[in-house]
């Protein structure tokens, strides 16, 4: 991370935040278009819970788990199942903005030990917890200290022991497909966090006197030395960069959501559930910490906003900045607060890719999706979000997908189908769900379009806009334990990246 946290501010901040959902998700109804609100139950044994009408045709996503006939709860994890689907494009998520033993200040402050040898048991914990979370992909963000002065592919975690193949073009070892003991695959892909985030680098920069200064750097001219190299150039924290900046050549896009930026902005309000966390009889499942934590950021909001509305065509990213490097204590299922699985699990980038003909992809078709915008995020921390779609529907013309762009002159109408809670047990408290469509107007998000089914909404004048969707979670209600009624509050669920309507 950019700033180190003191124990006692990472304990805080973990704990919980109070109230922290956004006050905005329910504003503006008078220009918003209601969707089919008919019940809607997800898939096994389990999902026969009246949830908010959705009317997606997409089929269901998640391979079925061996728990399915109990249905979910926080830490069980589902898995995308494979399938090539929505208009072509297969579904696959994973992390973008996550730190291994090459970044100085990760595994507890000590990656490396005095005679120079890396700490094989955190890269382990590494490869067994996001095996566990069930991600198909990570674009790793080392710092340059010592990611700049170790090769491909060591810096891609290769193990061929453990059955790990590399992606190599052109002599080059570009990615590592990661094997997990029982036969899943996730990608890792290789990037840096110094002055910028470049993921997708295709080797390092040859000059080790220029790679330390690219890599550290923050001008055009390192942006355009890193796409060089092969990345596509992220703004890591967004709260430390303004719009005008991000309009500026050579960036592929930002963060619309940061963890660390999340607990660093709630200190104080966190530090009055400090006792929770340490209370032996406190029943909050321990996975829930975040959803005490989880804010809406009025800087990332803004930033967004005023980079939309200016057209610049930015991916964005939600950052895990995960590191195992912050509180290393034990809650009450023996996993210490920050380890990679409870922080990878808390949420992630759902890319859609293109990919060959018989289903197989590697990060060419990742990075493509990547640059191409098609990307939203989820909090899976309060569940698997099935069903979700959005995409422009245009007279006459196949639909453009997230991230993409259409013209007026096409009578594009934005459609959004809301998305279920995945396999919850039968004795859940239904979540209430509603899904938004915002208009980038006046340096705000500005709501044009609500419903609990499918919403709709006609553009009149370009633009950017983007679909979320907001959660109740009151089927967690019992996970939270003495902080119930945060099952009250409201939260985002779903962030989609931006449409771009033109003249």
């Amino acid at each position: 991370m950019r700033r180190l946290y003191t124990a006692l501010a990472v304990v805080v901040a973990t704990a919980g935040c109070g109230n922290l959902s956004s006050s905005a998700a329910g504003a503006g109804d008078s220009a918003t278009q209601t969707g089919d609100s008919t019940a809607a139950t997800g898939d096994g044994a389990s999902a026969d819970v009246a949830q908010p009408g959705h009317t997606s045709t997409l089929p269901p996503p998640y391979a079925a788990p061996d728990w399915a006939a109990q249905g979910w709860s926080p830490a069980k994890v589902l898995r995308l199942d494979g399938t090539v689907r929505r208009r072509g494009l297969r579904e696959v998520r994973g992390l973008i903005h996550a730190h291994t033993a090459y970044s100085h200040d990760a595994c507890d402050g000590k990656p490396f030990d005095k005679e120079g040898k890396i700490n094989e048991p955190c890269i382990e914990d590494f490869r067994r917890d996001l095996c566990e979370v069930g991600h198909d992909f990570v674009f790793m963000t080392d710092h340059p200290t010592h990611f700049k002065d170790h090769p491909f592919p060591d810096v891609l975690h290769y193990h061929k022991d453990a059955g790990d193949a590399l992606v190599e073009r052109g002599g080059v070892m570009l990615a590592n497909r990661m094997m997990c003991k029982d036969g899943h695959t996730a990608m890792l892909i290789p990037g840096t966090e110094g002055g910028m985030m470049p993921v997708g680098l295709d080797g390092h920069i040859a000059d080790p006197t220029e790679r330390a200064k690219v890599y550290g750097g923050d001008d055009l001219a390192s942006r355009e030395a890193l796409i060089a190299a092969g990345a596509h150039v992220l703004a890591q924290h967004t709260e430390d960069w303004t719009a005008e900046q991000l309009g500026e050549k050579g960036w592929a896009g930002f963060e619309m959501y940061n963890l660390h930026a999340n607990m660093m902005a709630h200190m104080n309000d966190a530090a009055k559930l400090f006792p929770i966390l340490l209370n032996e009889d406190e029943t909050m499942h321990p996975d829930l910490i975040l959803a005490a934590l989880v804010d809406e950021d009025p800087r990332y909001q803004e930033t967004w906003a005023k980079v939309a509305e200016a057209g610049h065509r930015r991916v964005t990213t939600m950052g895990t900045d995960c590191h195992r490097n912050t509180f290393n204590i034990e809650l009450n299922d023996g996993e210490r607060v920050d380890s990679y699985r409870r922080m990878m699990i808390w949420f992630s980038n759902h890319l859609l890719i293109a990919t060959e003909a018989d289903g197989s992809y590697d990060d060419r078709h990742l990075e493509a999706a990547l640059q191409a915008r098609r990307l939203f995020g989820v909090f899976e921390v309060f569940g698997y979000a099935e069903g979700f779609d959005a995409r422009i529907e245009r007279d006459g013309k196949a639909p453009v997908e997230i991230g993409g762009e259409a013209s007026l002159k096409d009578a594009p109408t934005i459609v959004a189908d809301t998305p279920h809670v995945a396999m919850l047990p039968t004795d859940a408290e239904a979540p209430e769900i509603w899904t938004r469509i915002l208009h980038a107007k006046g340096g705000a998000w500005v709501e044009v379009g609500k419903g609990d089914g499918r919403v709709s909404f006609k553009p009149t004048e370009a633009g950017g806009y983007r679909v979320e969707t907001r959660i109740r979670p009151k089927h967690l209600r019992k996970h939270f334990g003495s902080l119930s009624a945060k099952a009250d509050d409201d939260y985002a669920w779903v962030y989609a990246n931006v449409f771009y309507v033109t003249e």
